[in-house]
């Protein structure tokens, strides 16, 4: 294992190969592609499969806010904004670690384990801590499965900070994240689930963050975000409050920022509310 980095033809022939043939294609029916050679290790899969990206509209991130020319409170803009505030809060401050060590991986060269397994080993920085990682992947002809081992020295080793599993194409995947080990490192508790699906190209994407702590009043709340082909508005949100049954629909354009949103609690109707490039308030088209 690598040292750790710290980051900053006859008839009877024929016979027998077309009955190996069909033992092959019985063998793998079902699947939409084969696993990689043995000694050539999967792709880790981009960071956009579990980072959504929370920078675009007032309210969420600086770069946003900067680009309204004027005073905006009370505005649409700021209110569909400022709905992702908490799912923002969550993914960059209580899951901190395990979102760096995911990012950190991609800085890192694998290793062959002698089960087969893919590991990629390293330290990382976070939260002024420094953290040492194990990011597995056992990969099958039904895909990968990954596995993200985070050690803090003095509090715990190779905790289960997430697990997911990916086609071997990189077009679906999932993660489930657990809570911070806390005093309980043994048995972790999970958190977020991550539905996530992308095209070949990157050009389309969806990524979905679902609460599943159990017993807690906001389990099978989410938030979804997407990428689509639509040229009005091909961005989204939707936020679903599982407490109150509550749902709130978000929809703008990349280039131009222009969007909508649906809040019929909120807005005491089932309309969409717009606002226009400077995240002002304006009619809908």
């Amino acid at each position: 294992m690598s040292t750790p980095k710290i980051l900053r033809v006859s008839s009877a022939t024929l016979i027998v190969a077309a009955g190996l043939i069909n033992t092959a294609l019985l063998n793998t029916a079902g699947c939409n592609s084969a696993a990689p050679p043995a000694d050539t290790p999967p792709d880790v899969p981009p960071q956009s499969t579990m980072l959504m990206d929370f920078s675009a509209l007032p309210g969420t991130d600086a770069k946003a806010t900067a680009r309204v020319q004027q005073p905006f409170p009370g505005t649409t803009a700021l209110y569909a904004g400022g709905n992702l505030v908490v799912w923002n809060t969550i993914i960059t401050v209580t899951l901190a670690v395990p979102v760096a060590a995911f990012v950190a991986s991609f800085n890192t060269d694998p290793v062959q384990l002698d089960d087969g397994r893919w590991q990629w080993s390293y330290s990382f920085m976070a939260a002024g801590d420094e953290f040492t990682a194990k990011l597995q992947a056992d990969v099958s002809n039904n895909g990968v499965d990954w596995f993200m081992l985070v050690s803090r020295s003095g509090a715990y080793t190779d905790f289960e900070w997430f697990t997911g599993h990916s086609n071997l194409a990189g077009t679906t995947g999932a993660w489930t994240l657990n809570y911070p080990p806390g005093n309980d490192p043994e048995n972790p508790r999970q958190f977020i689930f991550i539905e996530w699906s992308r095209d070949a190209n990157g050009d389309t994407a969806q990524i979905k963050y679902t609460n599943v702590t159990e017993n807690a009043p906001e389990n099978g709340g989410y938030i979804e975000y997407g990428i689509t082909d639509n040229t009005t508005y091909d961005a989204f949100y939707t936020i679903a409050s599982a407490g109150d049954d509550h749902t709130i629909a978000i929809e703008f354009n990349t280039d131009t920022i222009a969007g909508r949103v649906r809040d019929e609690i909120h807005f005491n109707d089932a309309d969409w509310h717009c606002w226009d490039t400077d995240f002002q308030n304006t009619e809908c088209p």
